[in-house]
């Protein structure tokens, strides 16, 4: 996934950054969350195209619940405006996948969003 920060104001303090995304399918993984370095991905990619998972790892969920909201802390990667990249993986021993609306999901509130708060 990838978020564009924009209208930060110059020298402004990130207290909080917060992905919060909508459960559509239900698992015993809600994935394992890593940055990746390359922001100019194309949309309409294959497993061939897709991008390296090659920066950090923020965080490794446990179960996720069918219609519920997951909240992950991304405050370490959001330094300021920018693009902001994100892959979403199952754990090798994970025996079903999860789901999280996108942004064309019908309802607005579950689609992702990422909540900067500033100093």
């Amino acid at each position: 996934m990838r978020f564009t920060v924009g209208g930060l104001p110059a020298g402004a303090t990130i207290l909080s950054a917060q992905l919060k995304l909508y459960v559509t399918n239900d698992s015993t993984s809600g994935g394992v969350f890593n940055q990746i370095t390359n922001n100019t991905w194309l949309e309409n990619m294959t497993r061939n195209s897709k991008p390296a998972v090659d920066g950090v790892q923020f965080a490794a969920l446990g179960p996720a619940a069918l219609n519920s909201f997951v909240d992950l802390d991304l405050t370490s990667a959001i330094t300021g405006n920018g693009i902001y990249c994100f892959a979403i993986s199952l754990p090798n021993t994970n025996t079903n996948t999860v789901g999280y609306a996108s942004r064309e999901a019908s309802n607005v509130a579950n689609r992702p969003r990422l909540i900067v708060i500033l100093q």
